[in-house]
């Protein structure tokens, strides 16, 4: 889509990637460790995608438009909040039950800003 992926992990993490077709790709421990480069990185954001975990509640309550990956159950207790665009891509038992096409189909439907 052209667009450049961030991934924040570890230098442990990334190293279990495989190859990535064509450019764009970058991750967050070759400059943008910790939370504060997270929350630089994620200040520029066109949107964010991340399961239930601390940069998905970052990006939500920095109100960068969010896709997030969470299991049904924990929906009304532990969802992101904030004032941004947020859509939620449901699964009951396990992440598995969702494809790349439902989550991206979830990131289509923000809203540009």
């Amino acid at each position: 889509r052209g667009l450049e992926v961030l991934v924040i992990c570890t230098p442990a993490e990334k190293a279990s990637f495989g190859p990535w077709p064509g450019d764009g790709l970058r991750f967050s421990c070759d400059g943008a460790a910790g939370i504060p480069g997270m929350a630089s990185c994620m200040a520029g954001a066109k949107f964010f995608i991340g399961h239930d975990s601390g940069p998905l509640h970052l990006a939500a309550a920095m109100a960068v438009p969010s896709v997030g990956i969470i299991q049904r159950l924990k929906v009304p207790v532990i969802a992101p909040r904030g004032d941004g665009q947020l859509r939620l891509a449901v699964f009951d038992a396990a992440p598995s039950e969702l494809d790349a096409a439902a989550v991206l189909a979830q990131a289509d439907a923000l809203r540009p800003v």
